[in-house]
């Protein structure tokens, strides 16, 4: 039995049927509205209120396999990428003790997926990272930056002289003084910025050249 979770390589037939049982891959999606890669930050971007798991038989395909299992669980207000791989990875373990007892049983059950709403995500990289203030709500750039946040680089604009502004928390501003889109100032130590429609301020950050 081969077991696989966040490889974000696509095995070769030959190597996927490599064990006599099957290669199993934790996917970090529901499945087939979350094929492909990042779909845990993914799922955050897109401001999901539950966020959704799956466990699969890898086939040819990509994330096509038969479903072995699959749950779901809420996103709440604190989370973020981290929280969230945290809750995922527990809920892995249980879904997998209970694959694996009833694969040894003979007792296994697979589920093909339909096309019926499929979709692929590609596989994000840091490049991906940036926060364009210009297009993007108050509501919606919070979410990019909660689900880029560490331990990913997190989201990131850039300021004068070439210096990166990386954001790893961020929240909305009671008062919405910044009036023109993508401004960023610094006003008593306090970094703010106005999204496509409120100001909002930086609380965790760092800057890199």
């Amino acid at each position: 039995l081969f077991i696989i979770g966040g490889y974000p390589q696509i095995f070769k037939k030959k190597t996927f049927q490599i064990p006599r049982l099957m290669t199993i891959n934790l996917h970090g999606g529901p499945l087939p509205s979350y094929r492909g890669g990042s779909p845990l930050n993914w799922q955050i971007i897109n401001m999901k209120n539950s966020i959704g798991i799956s466990i699969i038989k890898v086939d040819k395909g990509i994330d096509t396999g038969p479903i072995l299992a699959e749950a779901k669980f809420p996103f709440r207000k604190s989370d973020d990428i981290a929280t969230i791989h945290k809750k995922a990875n527990k809920i892995f373990v249980k879904l997998l003790k209970k694959i694996l007892t009833n694969l040894f049983k003979g007792k296994i059950k697979l589920k093909p997926q339909t096309n019926t709403n499929k979709k692929y995500w590609y596989q994000r990289s840091d490049q991906d990272g940036i926060l364009n203030l210009n297009i993007n709500s108050a509501k919606k750039a919070i979410y990019f930056v909660k689900a880029l946040t560490s331990p990913y680089p997190g989201a990131w604009v850039n300021l004068k002289n070439k210096i990166k502004l990386r954001i790893f928390e961020l929240e909305i501003h009671k008062k919405n003084f910044l009036k023109k889109k993508g401004q960023i100032e610094i006003i008593k130590n306090k970094i703010f910025l106005r999204t496509k429609d409120k100001t909002c301020r930086v609380l965790r950050y760092k800057y890199e050249r």
